[in-house]
């Protein structure tokens, strides 16, 4: 197949076949990358047709604090879903992504179960090209 010229305007995280790179904490914030699964569309990503893309993303969670001890990197995760102001996202979010809130991210991991990140704040930015996968649905 080949790749669209350009990816279209909007884009979501897509938790679902996303990979966590590394993880680690910088004094009370927990810095992670991920070799993610991004929707792209002209309208509702992951819902509207698209593309899929693969693209490097990090995400700096403020003053985070951990369920359980994190697996070792890498691994990869079969959903997840970030909560925060009452509202709940479920498996895709917006990508780039920024909120002060407290939050509630929960990643379901393939191999190692459920974990939750508790924070103050989850930003969420691009890291270098995307590259192509497919056109969606």
């Amino acid at each position: 197949m080949t790749a669209p010229s350009g990816p279209p305007e909007n884009a979501a995280i897509e938790f679902h076949d996303s990979h966590i790179t590394s993880w680690r904490f910088s004094g009370k914030n927990l810095v992670m990358s991920l070799r993610a699964s991004v929707q792209r569309s002209t309208g509702r990503p992951g819902i509207d047709p698209g593309t899929r893309w693969v693209q490097d993303v990090n995400a700096l969670i403020r003053d985070a604090s951990v369920s359980r001890p994190l697996p070792d990197v890498p691994f990869e995760l079969s959903g997840g879903s970030v909560e925060f102001d009452g509202r709940l996202f479920a498996n895709c979010l917006d990508l780039p992504f920024a909120i002060s809130s407290s939050i509630r991210l929960r990643l379901e991991t393939r191999d190692h179960g459920t974990f939750e990140v508790l924070g103050r704040g989850l930003r969420i930015e691009t890291n270098g090209e995307p590259t192509y996968v497919e056109a969606f649905p």
